[in-house]
């Protein structure tokens, strides 16, 4: 990571890490309806989720895929959202990549797997779920079990209705092996 922001020198520090987000979809329905099943189970704890404050809706309508409101903050009927939330899915308990020494290490005895570390995004994972179940025990009484997890293949491309992708926090400041700088210009 860099050493401050705008640092090109490639000596920044790589424990500077950053937080990363697995993002999902939901869909608000009309009427109370059971959770589809999901890939994982409900996690049985760990996840410290919190709105920070903010009213539910807000978290609802602040990204949103499609809807048919013409309020951006109004909660419409089979809006279709994407979680990326602070305080939510956000896991910021391991880093998304292995140390610069590791990722040497996994290259050379053969088991690279891109400099990730595998650990975090199996926990990524179960904080993006733990959110989604979290966020619906929470949702105000007029919207009481009416959020669903979109496990769609279709929309996101995987079997687990999670990104393909993981959304870096501070991915900007990344350095890589070789000093590898993502986003120089």
């Amino acid at each position: 990571m860099e050493g401050y922001d705008g640092d090109i020198s490639g000596n920044g520090n790589w424990s500077c890490g950053q937080m990363f987000t697995i993002d999902f979809l939901e869909q608000l329905h009309g009427k109370p309806v059971d959770e589809p099943s999901n890939p994982l189970p409900e996690p049985s704890g760990g996840g410290q989720y919190s709105l920070l404050g903010r009213p539910w809706e807000r978290a609802w309508t602040y990204r949103r895929v499609n809807t048919s409101s013409n309020d951006i903050n109004i909660v419409a009927i089979n809006d279709i959202i994407i979680q990326n939330r602070v305080r939510g899915n956000d896991y910021g308990r391991e880093f998304f990549f292995l140390s610069p020494t590791e990722a040497q290490r996994h290259r050379d005895i053969g088991i690279w797997r891109g400099g990730v570390n595998l650990e975090a995004l199996k926990g990524g994972e179960e904080q993006s779920y733990g959110w989604h179940y979290w966020f619906r025990a929470n949702a105000p009484i007029e919207w009481t079990n009416r959020t669903v997890f979109i496990n769609s293949s279709s929309w996101t491309g995987t079997c687990h209705g999670l990104a393909k992708m993981p959304y870096l926090r501070e991915s900007r400041r990344s350095i890589g092996i070789g000093n590898f700088l993502m986003n120089i210009s």
